[in-house]
Parts: structure tokens; C-alpha cells; sequence
């Protein structure tokens, strides 16, 4: 079913993650460069988010009880918080923009925000018919999954700023990788948003 195969795409995606935060971790610690730093730890938070969500789908599968379940989805919610930190920061080093600290303060706030919303907020959980990955709503207007989508698309056009002032042909084909990548990832996050709509779990996928 498309279920399933949907859990196999995501254990694709845990392996493919893994090797990432390791690279990047690994560059980092014979380098000290801080970019790699903060790809790593993107890595690695995406990765708790894509294995929490498949945790959470084989909870549901063996009738764990809805507590468990909110704990958990509250959980993954603030680790896609922390990611869009790190992405955030990500995009004022490669930016090189003037005052740092205070960008890196401004992102720190806007997560910190984040997490208390999600930590206080009540939580629920919509299972649909044959779908076993939940629409989650907050008690808060928290707009988590948008504003995750979202900075995907504004990653992927540093990449292109980036791709158009870089020196080297090598320079340029990294950064054309590199966006197109976080163009479909953040289309992936918009056409799954659409299974809110449809109710279909195809727009999972």
C-alpha cells in the first residue's frame, strides 16, 4: 500500500541523513569551520524528525495508547523547530551578512518561541481512514509545518545567489546541486500539506 511504501521511502531518507551528520560532523572537527558544524547538527535533528515520524507510525500500527503518541508528535515538533534554527543560522553564514550575533539572536528567540508554543500547547492528533500519519493541530496558531516548507524555498534561493557569484565551475555545480535539493525537499513538504486538503495519503509520499 501506499502506507507502506511510504515507510520504506523514510528509511531511505534515515540512511541517507546518517551519512550526512557524520560527513559534515567529521569535516567540521578536522576543519573548524562553523557551516559544517551547523549542516551537521541540521542532519542529525532532521534525522530524529524522519525517525520519530516512522516510531510514531509503528506505534499507531500496534494500537499504542493516544498519549504516547501526542508526547511523541510534540517531540518531533521541537525538533523541526531546532531545525529551522539551524537553517536559519545556515543561511546568515552563507549570506555573510553584517552583525551576525545579532541574526543568530533574533533566530535563537524565534525558536526558543517556538518551543515554548509547542511545550504548552495542547495537542491532537487527526488520524484519517487507511492513513496512518496524523494531521496535528495546536491549541495555538502555530504555523510549524509552513514555516518549515517555507525556509527550504528561502535555502534554496541563497543556493542561487550563491550558484550565480561563484568563481569555479566546480563552485557553481555544488551550489546548483545543493538548491535544487532544497527545492524539492520544501516542494515535498508542500504537496504533503495537500493530504490535509484531499485527505489522500498519495501527497505523502
Amino acid at each position: 500500500s501506499i502506507a507502506i511504501l511510504c515507510i520504506f521511502v523514510e528509511i531511505f531518507t534515515v540512511g541517507v541523513l546518517i551519512t550526512g551528520a557524520y560527513g559534515y560532523l567529521k569535516r567540521f572537527w578536522f576543519e573548524r569551520n562553523f557551516p559544517y558544524l551547523i549542516l551537521g547538527l541540521l542532519y542529525g535533528v532532521t534525522l530524529v524528525v524522519v525517525a520519530g515520524t516512522i516510531a510514531s507510525q509503528l506505534l499507531f500500527n500496534v494500537g499504542k495508547d493516544i498519549a504516547t503518541l501526542v508526547g511523541l508528535h510534540r517531540f518531533i515538533s521541537g525538533m523541526i523547530a531546532l531545525a529551522i534554527f539551524f537553517i536559519g543560522l545556515f543561511i546568515v553564514e552563507t549570506l555573510e551578512v553584517r552583525r551576525k550575533s545579532l541574526w543568530r539572536g533574533i533566530g535563537g528567540i524565534g525558536a526558543l518561541a517556538l518551543l515554548i508554543l509547542i511545550g504548552i500547547s495542547s495537542m491532537n492528533l487527526v488520524y484519517r481512514s487507511g492513513v496512518i500519519e496524523p494531521v496535528v493541530t495546536f491549541s495555538y496558531p502555530i504555523p510549524l509545518k509552513a514555516i518549515w516548507a517555507s525556509i527550504w524555498l528561502v535555502l534554496a534561493a541563497v543556493y542561487g545567489v550563491k550558484w550565480r557569484k561563484a568563481a569555479s565551475r566546480n563552485e557553481r555545480r555544488l551550489c546548483a546541486y545543493a538548491g535544487m535539493s532544497c527545492l524539492f525537499f520544501s516542494l515535498g513538504l508542500w504537496i504533503a500539506r495537500l493530504y490535509w486538503v484531499y485527505e489522500d495519503p498519495f501527497f505523502l509520499l
